[in-house]
Order: C-alpha cells, then sequence, then structure tokens
C-alpha cells in the first residue's frame, strides 16, 4: 500500500512539474516581441480550442487555476500589496477584468473571501450581483416650511440592503443611507429644489447600483422662508374701547413673522360681513360714527399662512363733547327780604339737568332735575346766596359758576 502511494506522489509530482513547464512556455511566449498565438496548457499535445487565447487541459488529472491572493483594502482601490501599485492609477480602466482572490473577510462595502473582478472604479465579487437601479417615483410639487421636513421615495429595488442619497446644498438629512426606500428631508435654506437635483442608489452585499438614477420629472420641494404663519405679539386678549362721536380710535395689533416677511389688513364689522378697512404695517385708526358699535380686526399674512388678532369693539357715543351750558338771571341785581329770584339755564347735547343751591338760598318753584327755572330767595340777612346747575351727557358734564345775590 504504501508503495501504491508513493508511485502516486511520484505521478502527482511530474504532472505538476509538466504544468509548471508549460506555463513557464506560455509565459515565454506571450514575452516574446512581436509574437501573438493561442496557448495550450496541459499533458497532452493537443492545440488550443478556437477562440481561446489560453486553454488549460489535462486528461490524467483534474486541476484549477489558482489566482493571486491578495487582501483588499477597498473595494474602490487597487490593492497596496500589489508590488507595482505606485505606478497604477485609480480608478484605472486599463485593469478591467482583472482577477484575484481576496483573503480579507472583513472588505468594507464587499462580500468576504472570494474571487474579485476589478470593473475599472471598484471590485466585484464574483457571482455577486449588484442591485438594480431604483426609480424615483416622486413628481410632485411639495411645499415646506423653513426647517420642516418631507419625504422622497424612491422606487423598491428587490434585494437592495439600503439606499444611497445625495441631496442638493439647502436640503439636509438625519441620515444620507436608509434602509428603506425612502428619505426624510428638512428644509434648512430657503429656496425651490427640483427633483432632478437628487440622485440614489441601491446597495446590497455585492456592490450599488452605477450610476446614481438622478431624478427627473417637473417635481419640486419649496422651502419657505418662514418656520409658520405669523403669531400674535399683542395684545392676547380682546380689546374694547367707547369713544365720542367723530374721535378717531388708534389701533395696534404686533405679530411675530417667524422668519417670513409681513403683510397687515385690517377688516372691519358693524351688522354685516367683515369687510377691508385699512392695510398697514402695525395698525389703522378707526373715525367712530355716532351711536354704533363697530368692530375691527388685523389679518397679518406671511409666505407660510395668515392670523387674525384678537377683536377690538369700538362703542361710539351719541355726543361728540360735555354739554354747552349758561345760565342767567333777570332780576338778581337788588336784594330785599323776601324778594324771589328767577334764573334760567340753556343746556345742548345734554342728557341730565341739576340745581345745586347754597346756604341760605330757598327754592320757590322749579330747580328739579331737568328744569331749566329755578325760583329761589335769601333766607339769611346780612348774607348773601347762590344757586348753580350741571349738565351731563353720556360724553361728560359741566357746570356753571353759579350765580350770587348779595345782601
Amino acid at each position: 500500500m504504501g508503495s501504491n502511494l508513493e508511485k502516486s506522489m511520484k505521478r502527482m509530482k511530474k504532472q505538476r512539474m509538466l504544468l509548471g513547464l508549460a506555463l513557464c512556455a506560455a509565459l515565454l511566449l506571450f514575452h516574446s516581441a512581436g509574437l501573438q498565438a493561442q496557448v495550450h496548457i496541459g499533458d497532452t499535445d493537443a492545440s488550443a480550442k478556437g477562440g481561446s487565447l489560453l486553454d488549460l487541459t489535462s486528461t490524467t488529472a483534474q486541476r484549477g487555476l489558482l489566482p493571486l491572493n491578495v487582501e483588499i483594502n477597498h473595494v474602490n482601490r487597487i490593492p497596496y500589496a500589489f508590488t507595482d501599485s505606485a505606478v497604477i492609477t485609480v480608478p484605472n480602466e486599463d485593469l478591467k477584468g482583472l482577477i484575484v482572490y481576496n483573503t480579507n473577510a472583513t472588505l468594507a462595502g464587499g462580500d468576504g473571501e472570494g474571487l474579485y473582478v476589478w470593473d475599472g472604479e471598484q471590485w466585484s465579487k464574483i457571482g455577486c450581483i449588484p442591485p438594480e437601479a431604483p426609480t424615483l417615483v416622486k413628481t410632485d410639487v411639495t411645499t415646506i416650511n423653513l426647517n420642516a421636513t418631507t419625504t422622497i421615495t424612491c422606487g423598491n429595488v428587490e434585494g437592495a440592503t439600503s439606499y444611497i442619497w445625495t441631496l442638493p446644498d439647502g436640503l439636509s438629512a438625519a441620515n444620507w443611507t436608509t434602509t428603506t426606500n425612502s428619505i426624510t428631508v428638512t428644509g434648512v435654506t430657503p429656496d425651490t429644489y427640483n427633483i432632478n437635483l437628487v440622485t440614489v442608489k441601491a446597495v446590497n452585499d455585492c456592490g450599488d447600483s452605477k450610476p446614481a438614477t438622478t431624478g427627473s420629472g417637473d417635481g419640486t420641494i419649496v422651502v419657505l422662508p418662514c418656520t409658520g404663519a405669523p403669531t400674535i405679539a399683542s395684545p392676547a386678549s380682546a380689546q374694547s374701547y367707547t369713544v365720542n362721536a367723530g374721535v378717531s380710535q388708534p389701533l395696534s395689533a404686533t405679530f411675530n413673522a417667524n422668519g417670513g416677511s409681513l403683510t397687515y389688513q385690517w377688516q372691519r364689522r358693524t351688522n354685516g360681513d367683515w369687510e377691508s378697512h385699512s392695510s398697514g404695517s402695525s395698525g389703522t385708526t378707526a373715525l367712530s360714527t355716532a351711536g354704533t358699535t363697530t368692530y375691527y380686526r388685523c389679518i397679518a399674512t406671511n409666505e407660510c399662512g395668515e392670523t387674525e388678532s384678537v377683536t377690538f369693539t369700538v362703542a361710539v357715543r351719541s355726543c361728540s363733547g360735555p354739554p354747552t351750558l349758561s345760565m342767567s338771571c333777570a332780576n338778581c341785581g337788588t336784594w330785599s327780604s323776601g324778594k324771589i329770584f328767577n334764573a334760567n339755564a340753556t343746556a345742548s347735547n345734554s342728557d341730565w339737568l341739576g340745581w345745586s343751591l347754597g346756604s341760605f338760598a330757598t327754592k320757590v318753584s322749579g330747580c328739579g332735575v331737568g328744569s331749566q327755572t329755578c325760583s329761589f330767595t335769601c333766607t339769611q340777612t346780612g348774607y348773601g346766596c347762590w344757586v348753580s346747575i350741571c349738565a351731563t351727557n353720556a360724553c361728560d358734564s359741566s357746570c356753571t359758576n353759579g350765580i350770587y345775590v348779595g345782601q
């Protein structure tokens, strides 16, 4: 048994020597200046099969071609272990089709150990197929507020384990590589971004889809220059005013712009619908009409929306000011015991009249609320007496200086 094993080992050694000599001969043939030929390596005298440049055959033993074992450092680089790496440019179109056996089990972007072929840009594992390119399916127009988010979606690719996205400046994402076929995008710079500025690649253990899919169509993402509609700064609660007829009442509402540019429209309402009244950056002035109650509000608008202020209620009095009042007495010039003095008052825009009699003045007639006349006597010898009148309306009140009768 030992003799048979020894013979078998000698035979195998001989075959290896023959194969080695054949390979050396082939290499010599390849390096011969100007020589072009098909090469057959094996233990027969057969010629290389048609269409082949190098034909390895054996009739006595099954053998394989042993590629160079190389530790690939990066899927996008020719290994530094190559002795002539200094003259290799990366990516290198001239080395397309280069095959090695990678011994780096943790090759980033690769699929562990195995045969890899260089395609001019990266190493791809033989027998491992990168995913198909996805399609961008987002084609509508989306408008978002500043710093708000929206979702961009691509077609789901069977076998893809992740998706790599690129976005234009002004759009951001928490993670540019996603495990699903969509990405959440944040608008950080106000502008309009066309979908053709977005790209995506599908990725699996064998590599990624190349080239990256570029968006197409009229779909856009519009990022507004505001974080939301205006918000009310002041006043925070409804406001009520009561003014005299014909008097203007200043009204003012202040809003936070939230990043946008504000425009203002004041509206008013009496008994019907709201109607436009005035515009301005901070407020309006309401010119009152006697005996009416009018409601006002301000609508502030920015690029993100509009907000209405609190309601301002302006009640207008029927008067424009205090009553106009005067008083006279035709026979108050001379005093005599028991003499009756007659005072008369005139008032306009008055809702109420009231007489006041001083010390030692005694009413004879009139002198009541609403009466325009007052008859009185002075009852204390040696002292004078006086009488005055006041008028009141919804706006104010006024009084006369009074009439004094001396003794």
